[in-house]
């Protein structure tokens, strides 16, 4: 037989192989074979282990009555997924046979529209790996007094906080050890990439002056217009003159959805700023990013 009739007998091949109804299995015994789905009312599929190697399958929703759940034996993936749910017409997934030296095996490596939940699922785990966390960086110049004055230049006794450049250049926000220190604000817009279900975290760069004060950074949260405070716990600059990173999270219950704003208000705990003065060098925020589904 030459190549050319074995091509040409594969064209005039019949691929369409018999959808067995609920609850029944799916014959392949044929490479190829496409099965088109039928449903009277929420009905379910097995799909048996393959017999041998490169045999293919492609499974079609071609009448939807209601949802097919088909479970594949077995699994038809590495993290073990044996179950798909097809719920509109058009929805499809196509499988090759493999061999892992003890068990046939499906795999998929295609689909459409078919349970995209645990699709998603399968994926997610690596771009959470690769790249899930979003930051706001809160640049020093943007933070103002509570009430939006601007902030100036740091003198000492002032309750009020001022940028200050320090022996080696960097520039830095501080607060003199006043016994009531004034607080500071910044707003800045949610990401639109955020996920809302997610807690967010403020982040603070700071050091104190000296070693014996270990002030309290009070902050408070707030989100959009006329929100109530949401703040997390506040933390506690107790690095001494050691530059730290500090924070406080915002549980996900409070955390708001783009678009909005976000408000963060904040200053040393009144009465704790006995001796030395407290700087800021950075400002963040960190939020978790939404995971698109695949």
């Amino acid at each position: 037989m030459t190549s050319h009739r074995v091509l040409f007998d594969m064209h005039l091949a019949q691929f369409r192989g018999e959808d067995p109804g609920d609850t029944n299995s799916i014959v392949v015994d044929r490479w190829g074979t496409l099965i088109d789905l039928v449903t009277a009312a929420a009905e379910t599929r097995t799909l048996p282990r393959p017999t041998r190697v490169g045999l293919s399958c492609t499974l079609y929703f071609l009448t939807d009555v209601d949802n097919c759940t088909v479970t594949v034996t077995g699994d038809y993936d590495h993290a073990g997924n044996s179950s798909l749910v097809f719920t509109d017409v058009g929805d499809w997934a196509q499988f090759v046979s493999f061999y892992d030296g003890t068990n046939y095996h499906w795999r998929m490596t295609g689909s459409g529209g078919v349970d995209e939940t645990v699709l998603a699922a399968r994926y997610s785990p690596l771009l959470l790996a690769l790249d899930n966390k979003g930051t706001i960086v809160v640049p020093l110049g943007s933070i103002t007094e509570e009430d939006g004055t601007a902030l100036t230049i740091f003198g000492a006794s002032s309750a009020t906080p001022g940028f200050s450049q320090e022996s080696d250049k960097e520039l830095v926000l501080r607060w003199h050890n006043h016994a009531n220190p004034d607080g500071v604000a910044f707003t800045v817009p949610i990401p639109l990439d955020l996920d809302a279900t997610a807690d967010i975290t403020i982040h603070w760069l700071a050091d104190m002056s000296g070693a014996t004060d270990t002030p309290v950074i009070l902050h408070e949260v707030y989100f959009g217009k006329g929100d109530t405070d949401a703040a997390g716990t506040d933390d506690e600059v107790d690095g001494g003159a050691t530059i730290t990173e500090y924070t406080a999270t915002t549980l996900a219950a409070n955390v708001q959805a783009a678009p909005d704003t976000l408000t963060v208000v904040f200053q040393p705990t009144d009465g704790e700023l006995g001796t030395d003065d407290m700087r800021v060098y950075a400002v963040w925020v960190e939020y978790t990013k939404k995971v698109v589904a695949v």
